[in-house]
């Protein structure tokens, strides 16, 4: 799902598992000046977890936070805020 989302240029997306601990998956499309690795990376050095990948699609697990945070922090990463 993240990677059709990130098919249209400029987009960028974040996907949570609602378990905890969370899976995650960053996706982002080479015209939205987000780096998918580096944004999950930043996720997991706050909230715990490993993971990695690529610029374009990253993934990962073990984040311990919730859904909802996760999701402001991802917004906050993606945004550039």
């Amino acid at each position: 799902m993240a990677v059709a989302i990130a098919t249209t240029p400029g987009a960028a997306a974040a996907l949570f598992s609602t378990t905890t601990p969370a899976l995650v998956v960053v996706a982002a499309h080479r015209d939205a000046g987000v780096d998918a690795g580096r944004t999950l990376k930043a996720l997991t050095a706050r909230f715990g977890g490993r993971g990695g990948g690529r610029p374009d699609l990253a993934q990962g697990g073990g984040t311990e936070a919730d859904t909802a945070t996760l999701t402001t922090a991802a917004r906050e990463l993606l945004s550039g805020d």
